[in-house]
């Protein structure tokens, strides 16, 4: 696909949920833009999510091995885990896609 030029009708808001945007129609969908700026401190955002999930990953499984006579607690906790590091990999196919797309 080659870059195409095209004049639209933008209408800006600063309303909250989403803050600080620009919206606009085009080839009949909704198109929601946000300055450069707070488009990187979103993406900043999720990277910082992603490394403290697996920071917090990493220090429950040491937590794990080290008391390993709480075996219902143990359970649990790595099923919560299994869960979390499922969503982790979603959410950074999700942040992938987002940024390429």
């Amino acid at each position: 696909m080659t870059d195409v030029t095209k004049s639209v009708k933008v209408t800006f808001a600063k309303s909250l949920p989403m803050g600080t945007r620009g919206t606009f129609m085009h080839d009949g969908e909704m198109w929601i833009a946000y300055p450069a700026k707070k488009n990187q401190r979103i993406f900043t955002i999720v990277d910082r999510l992603i490394g403290i999930h697996s920071a917090i990953t990493d220090e429950m499984i040491r937590w794990i091995n080290a008391r390993p006579g709480d075996a219902d607690l143990v359970q649990r906790v790595l099923e919560r885990t299994t869960t979390a590091r499922e969503l982790y990999q979603e959410l950074v196919t999700e942040k992938t896609e987002a940024a390429i797309s």
